[in-house]
């Protein structure tokens, strides 16, 4: 008799020595992927259960439309706060732009009311007063436009830098993310 951890020819692997023989058999292995069985299968439940196909069949739409809706809801949602923001958008360039406008036209009053004042001082025969009002209106004119180009950089928010990995994100009690 050969010692039980000898190969037998022909054999790929040999046989451990077990308590009982190895009878040759067969084993057959199937796999279905997606949310229903192939139809056979469905036939050997239904075979089972009688009317199980159709009840399976029937929870399988009902969940696919649910799904359905919520992706639908959610597509709407988020059309409905994208159309919300670009209105706030518009909204605040809108303004920004009417707040342009008065502060131009502002500027315009006050040069043209200037200049009338600077003449008629100049009419009373007060030239060195009519220069000085000539002077200041516009070189506070342009300083109040350059104040205000200069502030309006200065307000806008620095740009998001990105949290470094592992860092916690950032929260109403921890206005700074990180570790």
């Amino acid at each position: 008799m050969p010692p039980p951890d000898a190969e037998r020819p022909g054999e790929l692997f040999p046989a451990p020595n077990l308590p009982f023989p190895l009878q040759p058999g067969e084993v057959t292995f199937s796999l279905f992927v997606g949310p229903l069985p192939e139809p056979d299968t469905l036939r050997k439940y239904d075979d089972i259960v009688p009317g199980y196909a159709k009840k399976l069949a029937a929870l399988h739409l009902r969940t696919a439309k649910q799904s359905l809706d919520i992706q639908q809801s959610e597509v709407t949602h988020r059309q409905q706060l994208e159309c919300d923001e670009q209105a706030t958008i518009s909204r605040d360039v809108t303004a920004q732009r009417a707040i342009e406008r008065s502060g131009q036209l502002t500027g315009a009053v006050v040069a043209v009311v200037a200049l009338a004042l600077c003449g008629w001082v100049a009419w009373l025969g007060h030239p060195a007063a009519a220069t000085a009002i000539g002077l200041s209106v516009p070189v506070g004119l342009l300083t109040a436009f350059v104040y205000g180009r200069y502030k309006q950089s200065d307000s806008s928010p620095p740009p998001k830098q990105p949290a470094p990995p592992g860092a916690a994100p950032a929260s109403p009690s921890n206005p700074t993310p990180g570790p």
